[in-house]
């Protein structure tokens, strides 16, 4: 038979070991929850930088032979009149990087890149001159492709810069009050870009008489 004194150790050490088990699992339950969260934004991380950098490259690749192209703000969406067949805009709409493209049946909308568990914005403004400040370089453009989460906080951010070689001359900087950089007066990043594309093709004709190859 078990004294009382016996029963009373026996107790206090099953408390003790519940105590242990106890604590040893809180332990582990922290440990998990620790991991879990840095796997979750190592995933939001990876999945942030991809998004960005899939936009700088198709942002680069789109405006490299631009002939004309516009930067506005949010609000200033251009209108119906203002564009013509074959005309692209680049904006963001709910986080969303969105690719238009204005055809003679209506607008076409292409998700360029988008996030799960965030939001995407971009910011594009023609380089400065640094001659001159008020006379932004017509054929530059730097852009940045920004990824927040959902708490808008910055996870992941790339800067770019476009030469628009196909630059036609006097026409592809339209002057107006809602055109950035166009004025001193509103010379500030905007958040989208209309551009349009006219490249003159070579077009080979048959060789000409009147020459000889020196034979």
């Amino acid at each position: 038979m078990t004294s009382k004194n016996q029963r009373g150790f026996m107790l206090i050490e099953l408390i003790l070991v519940l105590a242990l088990v106890g604590l040893v699992l809180a332990i582990g339950w922290n440990v998990f929850g620790l991991g879990q969260k840095a796997w979750q934004n190592l995933q939001l991380k990876l999945e942030a930088e991809a998004a960005v950098r899939l936009t700088s490259q198709i942002i680069s690749r789109e405006l490299n032979y631009a002939s004309f192209m516009e930067i506005r703000n949010d609000g200033n969406m251009w209108t119906s009149s203002e564009v013509k067949n074959g005309d692209r805009i680049i904006f963001v709409n709910s986080g969303d990087v969105i690719l238009r493209e204005i055809t003679a049946a209506g607008n076409t909308d292409i998700i360029i890149a988008s996030m799960e568990r965030g939001n995407l914005d971009i910011s594009m403004a023609k380089r400065l001159n640094a001659a001159n400040s008020n006379k932004p370089i017509a054929n530059s453009l730097d852009f940045t492709v920004n990824a927040r989460n959902n708490n808008a906080q910055l996870i992941y951010s790339s800067a770019s810069a476009v030469m628009l070689s196909n630059m036609l001359p006097n026409t592809g900087v339209p002057i107006s009050d809602i055109s950035l950089y166009s004025k001193p007066t509103n010379c500030t990043p905007g958040t989208r870009i209309l551009y349009r594309t006219e490249v003159d093709k070579f077009d080979p004709s048959s060789p000409g008489g009147g020459f000889s190859c020196g034979w």
